[in-house]
């Protein structure tokens, strides 16, 4: 998840993202597992912040507005 961060900062020369979304799948005897991880990127400007707070974060990603 550090690496989403340091992803997002490197952009933010252009325009710093709203979110940031990390998704992954395994299949384990025949069943597939998918997980998604939505975190704010106005409530968290870094991986250490966000890991204070708790790692909190989404499961789905937003509407675009």
């Amino acid at each position: 998840m550090a690496d989403l961060f340091s992803l997002s900062e490197a952009l933010s020369w252009a325009k710093r993202p709203e979110y940031l979304v990390y998704f992954s799948r395994n299949c384990k005897n025949g069943e597939v597992k998918e997980k998604t991880s939505v975190i704010e990127c106005k409530k968290y400007n870094s991986f250490l912040a966000w890991k204070k707070a708790g790692r909190q974060c989404g499961k789905e990603i937003p509407a675009f507005e």
